[in-house]
């Protein structure tokens, strides 16, 4: 969503935040705010996404490594749980 226009000169700050996500961090939604010095909000962009094994061309779950950095990443007020349903 735009809300200011951002110029080349203009310094910004971008935070994220998960909006959503699996228990194993498989699938995620994350949340950006571009805000400009003065703190007005520039845009936000909302972010859906999942991790890809590239040698199968199968969705995967992440490594212990990435996991532990989405799991620190601040979550939204309306943070909820992804719940998958799995084919047997």
């Amino acid at each position: 969503m735009f809300r200011r226009e951002i110029k080349l000169e203009d310094k910004i700050l971008i935070t994220v935040e998960v909006l959503k996500a699996t228990d194993d961090y498989a699938r995620w939604s994350l949340r950006h705010h571009f805000l400009k010095e003065d703190n007005a909000v520039a845009a936000i962009i909302n972010i859906d996404g999942a991790w890809m094994d590239l040698v199968k061309r199968k969705l995967a779950v992440p490594d212990v490594f990435v996991r532990e950095v989405f799991q620190r990443f601040p979550k939204s007020p309306e943070f909820q749980r992804i719940e998958i349903s799995r084919k047997d």
